[in-house]
């Protein structure tokens, strides 16, 4: 399978974030426009060197804020844990797009895996930094 790349369209993604695809258009550079993308959504999600300095300077049990970084990887690790509930429950709020699995079959709202599910999409610790 080889060819040009296809565009790829979803709906208000572009409206909503035009600045970000307006800095991937003056990068000129793939690493650049890594970078770009990187910045924007640091200022997205309010992930910022300040932040990351507190945490640095903090002893003991402080930790940092989850952020976008930490869901992604997350959910590469394991698209079934909490990671992947969060990120599967933006999905669905987003464009309307059900999960029909997550550890197991999802077959109807009123299931223990639905209820899983949920649980692990609502988790505390994910709802920092505009997430």
């Amino acid at each position: 399978m080889g060819g040009d790349p296809r565009r790829l369209r979803i709906s208000g993604v572009y409206e909503m974030n035009a600045p970000m695809f307006e800095m991937l258009d003056l990068a000129e550079t793939p690493a650049e426009a890594g970078h770009a993308f990187s910045v924007y959504m640091n200022a997205m999600f309010g992930v910022d060197a300040e932040q990351k300095e507190q945490k640095e300077r903090r002893a003991g049990r402080a930790r940092f804020r989850s952020s976008f970084l930490r869901l992604i990887k997350g959910w590469g690790y394991d698209s079934n844990g909490p990671e992947g509930a969060v990120l599967k429950g933006c999905v669905e709020s987003r464009f309307g797009i059900l999960p029909t699995f997550h550890k197991q079959r999802i077959v109807r709202f009123s299931s223990g895996a639905w209820t899983n599910y949920v649980e692990e999409k609502m988790s505390s610790r994910f709802h920092g930094n505009s997430i």
